[in-house]
């Protein structure tokens, strides 16, 4: 569930090419390792230990022992919600809110309206069928950086890369360039 990646979309205080730590738990948002994989691999790399985000930025909502959705404060960065049937409407013009992540999005349509007013949404993590509704009726936010695909475990490679391939087309880009290596 962790993930080290190359930066090829940096923010403006980082540079292309710099080598990221994203976290699965909390998800919290990336942490700087090097300047680059050549770099980390010959000079190793910042620690990776999980920075304490501000008290309350990250919420849980599943029902029973997290906060319902109508508790999220202002000044909240990260919600994960856990449950399928929850009522997003709260979450409108969040100022900060820039993580969403989804065991199911439920009223696609009602959720996408809220997905609107949220000025800082960077990532969205929902169910591939899911994002794959929303791209369809053009509703995947302006200003999402990622997209977190939750596949099912018998989805099959060819439908995960044209709907990646479908995702990257909503923003003027390539499709993707899949290699396939066979072992001898």
């Amino acid at each position: 569930g962790e993930f080290v990646v190359v930066d090829l979309a940096p923010g403006p205080a980082g540079h292309v090419g710099q080598l990221l730590w994203v976290p699965r738990f909390p998800n919290a948002g990336a942490v700087w390792l090097a300047p680059s994989l050549a770099h980390a691999l010959r000079h190793g790399y910042a620690d990776m230990t999980v920075p304490d985000p501000t008290p309350g930025a990250a919420v849980n909502i599943d029902g029973t022992h997290g906060l319902a959705s109508e508790q999220v404060a202002a000044h909240v960065e990260v919600a994960r919600i856990n449950v399928a049937a929850v009522d997003l409407t709260p979450l409108r013009d969040k100022p900060r809110l820039r993580t969403v992540a989804l065991a199911a999005l439920g009223d696609a349509r009602a959720a996408a309206d809220v997905f609107d007013t949220l000025p800082a949404l960077e990532y969205l993590e929902a169910p591939a069928d899911d994002i794959r509704r929303l791209g369809a009726w053009g509703r995947l936010p302006r200003t999402l950086k990622a997209v977190g695909l939750r596949l099912e475990p018998d989805a099959r490679l060819e439908d995960t890369v044209a709907l990646v391939d479908a995702l990257r087309a909503l923003r003027g880009l390539p499709g993707m360039v899949v290699e396939t290596f066979r072992l001898p």
